[in-house]
């Protein structure tokens, strides 16, 4: 799997795909993290500036990234 954050792109097995800005902050953030637990309140703070967000904006972002990883 590669990443390009910059241009927002993810590849695996000759496949590339653009991510959304926001599906790419996650998967960044997730990366840093290093394998640690991520909460969602970190999550909201290092990616969407502590704004207010639901639990489903999270979640589409997180689907999202599952489906792009398969």
């Amino acid at each position: 799997l590669r990443v390009e954050p910059g241009i927002r792109q993810i590849a695996s097995g000759g496949r590339s795909e653009t991510l959304e800005p926001r599906v790419m902050q996650v998967l960044v953030a997730l990366a840093e993290a290093k394998g640690a637990i991520v909460t969602r309140d970190e999550l909201i703070a290092h990616c969407w500036d502590g704004r207010i967000v639901t639990d489903d904006a999270i979640n589409r972002v997180l689907s999202r990234l599952r489906h792009v990883a398969t």
